[in-house]
């Protein structure tokens, strides 16, 4: 090539300042013909690999959009299934929690009502006692045996069976199963809402750990529940 120069000078433009600096080469009276053939085929070089470089950068821009907003989807899609999540957990807290309140007030009104039951059974055995004791007085021999025996039953029965302590028992049981439950959906709300504050930044450790304690929540809960709802024998 005679006139370098003048080539470098298209070489120099078309990378920094005019990318159609290879058609204005080719119509450059200075330059001869093989000087304007062979710096044509070096710019069309060059000017082929610019375009593939734009091709390319506007694929991998193309790329990145997509995986952003597939990304932003599923961070989305996310946020509203552990909203959902906890939204759920804390209307089934509520649920069990109002159902065991119901169970520990229908058992209060019935340790109420058996209460005044054991009383007056208690009463009427004095009572059938004190009756067979005057029927002794009368020389009614038959029916002071009768409703001493009667009495005497009647309070035995009474004091072995003790139903106003087992109906205590129970409420205290499932005042403790209350709290267990409503303990143990706390601690999974809790969990729930750490794991929706770390986002796509949660790893898989994390989400090993949040399992593991869990489960020993789960374990613990269900010690509980068979240590204080199981029927003793």
């Amino acid at each position: 090539m005679k006139n370098k120069a003048l080539a470098f000078d298209y070489i120099q433009e078309l990378l920094y300042q005019n990318p159609d600096a290879d058609l204005a080469a080719e119509k450059d009276p200075q330059l001869e013909e093989d000087d304007r053939k062979e710096l044509g085929d070096i710019l069309g070089t060059i000017r082929l690999l610019f375009d593939k470089a734009e091709a390319y950068k506007q694929s991998t821009d193309e790329q990145m959009q997509e995986l952003e907003r597939v990304q932003l989807e599923t961070t989305k899609k996310a946020f509203q299934y552990n909203t959902q999540n906890i939204e759920n957990t804390y209307q089934t807290i509520m649920s069990i929690k109002t159902s065991l309140q119901n169970v520990v007030k229908d058992a209060s009104r019935a340790y109420n009502y058996i209460m005044i039951m054991y009383i007056t059974v208690f009463v009427l055995g004095v009572g059938l006692i004190v009756t067979s004791i005057v029927f002794a007085a009368q020389d009614k021999t038959i029916l002071a045996i009768a409703f001493g025996a009667v009495g005497f039953i009647d309070l035995v029965t009474t004091f072995f069976f003790k139903p106003p302590l087992e109906i205590q028992n129970s409420r205290s049981n499932l005042t403790q199963l209350m709290i267990i439950i409503t303990n143990w959906f706390a601690e999974l709300m809790n969990l729930n809402t750490y794991i929706s504050t770390r986002g796509d930044k949660i790893e898989l450790d994390e989400m090993m750990k949040v399992g593991k304690t869990l489960n020993n929540s789960t374990r613990e809960m269900i010690e509980l529940i068979e240590k204080y709802g199981e029927i003793r024998k």
